[in-house]
């Protein structure tokens, strides 16, 4: 009965002549078959590899294609057919073949494929040892055996198609990978002009990720705004709080398409006076936002003045901010916003009033110094409590100009 399922095992795996009671053939038969070939090919060496075939001695598997015989070559009393299985058998398991024995073709069934032999197995079109790999067939993959790989073979695992970022372009991905090509974590990044709604890294967690991204926001691209900032950079408030300053404007503009044919910034800075120098700029200075914040970088001061007059510098952003020679643009939305870290040491009522009368006049105060400043007419007002909340607004002029919107390109 061994024997049986044996040869059963064999002719299962390599599309040969079908070996049945029209095709079993005795050893003297195949090697006469192989001489038949020989003709258009001329046999090589026992185990020699030619053109692709595998050459093998009698009695075991040889995937060349053979053409069909009749039925009257086959034996046809059941008792030859049983003697031949036996012999062909007893060929295949006698102690002088030292080869492994042939058990199939890779590809499966394909005539012209590779032997393997026993201890190897075909995957994927690929012969692999049985002893030390193994087939993943859900994945298309030959892999090592161990426990990694039979959780990555039949554990759920997370798939970067499942995160649907070719739903929120332009979104872009970064992810990093274990050995066996599984993602493990991912970080989300937006194009200059637009930052991340929702989370910006996610991880793979027993084949579900911790969370997913929802789209990049910011301003349309076709927006065209002139924006010019009107900075204090009295020293008073510390060296620390006007890095925070700087970060905050970053923020500010991180969801503005910054272009000069899109949305152009320019700063005005002042202490007890306006700052001609590079940390005051027009609009036709920059043209990007790597320009922009090359720029806002130098938007410090280290002396602490004895005033700060808010007043003059608003009234100079009002004659100079958005004229002609300043590169103001007709029919495109001139807007103002004025960041004060303290209390103003002469009057802003009718600068203030001038500017919200002529653009879109933004207030932000930040810290308890400025809060003097809450009647100050504006558009529109915000008191930060503290530089350590910066964060927490940092869409509050992005949804002024375009509220909140999802890019789709």
């Amino acid at each position: 009965m061994g024997s049986t399922l044996l040869l059963l095992l064999v002719i299962s795996f390599c599309a040969w002549d079908h070996v049945s009671a029209n095709s079993i053939r005795s050893p003297e038969h195949v090697s006469a078959n192989i001489k038949d070939d020989d003709e258009e090919r001329p046999p090589p060496s026992e185990g020699d590899s030619v053109d692709g075939y595998l050459y093998l001695p009698e009695g075991q598997l040889v995937c060349v294609h053979r053409p069909a015989k009749s039925v009257t070559e086959s034996p046809t009393d059941p008792a030859d057919e049983e003697t031949l299985r036996r012999s062909i058998i007893g060929e295949m398991f006698d102690s002088a073949v030292k080869k492994p024995l042939a058990i199939g073709c890779c590809p499966r069934g394909d005539p012209k494929g590779k032997v393997f032999r026993d201890g190897s197995s075909c995957c994927v079109n690929q012969i692999f040892n049985t002893s030390t790999h193994m087939c993943c067939p859900q994945k298309e993959r030959v892999l090592v055996y161990n426990k990694e790989s039979l959780h990555y073979c039949y554990g759920t695992t997370c798939l970067v198609d499942d995160l649907d970022l070719d739903t929120k372009v332009p979104m872009q991905s970064s992810c990093s990978y274990d050995k066996l090509g599984t993602p493990i974590r991912c970080h989300f990044t937006c194009p200059p002009g637009s930052e991340i709604r929702g989370t910006k890294v996610t991880k793979c967690a027993d084949g579900v990720w911790t969370a997913h991204p929802q789209c990049c926001e910011g301003c349309p691209r076709a927006s065209r705004y002139d924006v010019n900032f009107i900075v204090d950079l009295n020293a008073d408030v510390g060296v620390g709080h006007q890095a925070d300053v700087r970060s905050l404007i970053r923020m500010l503009v991180s969801y503005l398409p910054v272009s000069q044919s899109g949305v152009r910034v320019s700063v005005t800075s002042f202490n007890g006076e306006v700052m001609q120098d590079k940390r005051s700029w027009t609009l036709t200075e920059h043209n990007s936002h790597e320009e922009l914040n090359k720029a806002i970088d130098n938007l410090q001061h280290s002396t602490i003045d004895s005033s700060r007059n808010a007043g003059i510098a608003l009234q100079y952003a009002s004659n100079h901010g958005f004229t002609a020679i300043y590169g103001n643009r007709k029919h495109v939305e001139d807007v103002f916003v004025y960041i004060a870290t303290g209390d103003p040491s002469d009057s802003v009522l009718e600068s203030a009033t001038l500017l919200k009368e002529k653009s879109n006049f933004i207030v932000i105060t930040v810290g308890e110094a400025a809060a003097a400043l809450s009647s100050i007419p504006a558009d529109h007002k915000i008191h930060i409590d503290s530089f350590a909340s910066f964060h927490v607004h940092r869409k509050f002029l992005y949804e002024i100009l375009c509220g909140s919107h999802c890019l789709t390109s």
